[in-house]
């Protein structure tokens, strides 16, 4: 009698796991994907939190902090990820994983949903892994703004990896660069021209706003690199700078123009 209550309690275990586990596709292969936000360091006045609730309360996975080197993580993949910010002088003193961030209100969530799970595609796709690469913009009063400015697909039959480069297509000029609730993000009706593009010698930044005073040019690699910056002083509302690129490699490049507080980031090509 006991041996047949045993071997039942063992098929329900078994029964259980396999209601709860994947039913992998036939003909398909699993994709891995690893997404990264690549620019957490330049604001270190914030902490970056990952929440994943899952489809109930076991399967969620405690809040983390994210940083610009690891992969994005949700747990389960029918779990929902939840970027939020906080400021670090905030969490001074507690526990991220016992806050309940849904409702906190020193912390504001991104703007988009990020799908950092790979799953099954069908053999005839041969796209075997995937990398997206995302970056802060910026913050509004109520969010973090974020945005995918690059992606690789790497393939299974040989084919080279396959790189995309993304401008980001709102007005970053109008987003604070630091998260503080009751301060008015820094606006300048603005319009920011770069010429030639691409560009061979020297890269043409036209600068139409009412901002007076300092302004930074910084340049980097797609790779998030800095290779170039350069400081000049903006006394009228329209002005025009020529920055020399002549000793940097051909490839696709990122200039923030820093006016103040407001940061504007462009995207150019070097042939």
């Amino acid at each position: 009698m006991k041996t047949q209550r045993l071997l039942l309690i063992i098929l329900l275990l078994i029964s259980c796991k396999i209601s709860y586990g994947d039913i992998i596709p036939d003909n398909s292969h699993y994709v891995n994907k690893c997404v990264k936000i690549t620019n957490v360091e330049n604001y270190p006045e914030i902490l970056l939190i990952g929440y994943s609730i899952g489809v109930s309360s076991s399967m969620s996975i405690p809040a983390y902090s994210i940083s610009s080197s690891d992969c994005l993580t949700k747990g389960y993949k029918y779990n929902s990820l939840a970027i939020y910010a906080a400021q670090k002088s905030y969490l001074t003193g507690k526990d991220i994983t016992a806050i309940d961030w849904t409702k906190d209100g020193n912390a504001v969530k991104s703007n988009m949903d990020i799908e950092c799970y790979g799953g099954f595609l069908d053999d005839s796709n041969p796209i075997s892994a995937i990398d997206q690469f995302y970056r802060i913009v910026g913050f509004t009063d109520n969010s973090v703004v974020l945005y995918k400015w690059k992606e690789i697909n790497k393939f299974n039959n040989g084919k080279p990896d396959s790189t995309k480069i993304y401008a980001f297509s709102g007005d970053s000029s109008k987003l604070s660069q630091r998260i503080m609730t009751k301060v008015t993000p820094i606006r300048y009706n603005s319009t920011i021209d770069l010429y030639p593009n691409p560009a061979h010698k020297n890269l043409h930044i036209k600068l139409n706003n009412s901002y007076q005073g300092d302004v930074s040019f910084v340049i980097r690699n797609v790779e998030g690199k800095e290779v170039k910056s350069t400081h000049v002083s903006k006394p009228v509302a329209s002005a025009d700078y020529s920055v020399n690129v002549d000793h940097l490699a051909r490839g696709t490049y990122f200039v923030s123009i820093v006016m103040g507080k407001a940061v504007v980031c462009k995207i150019f090509n070097i042939n």
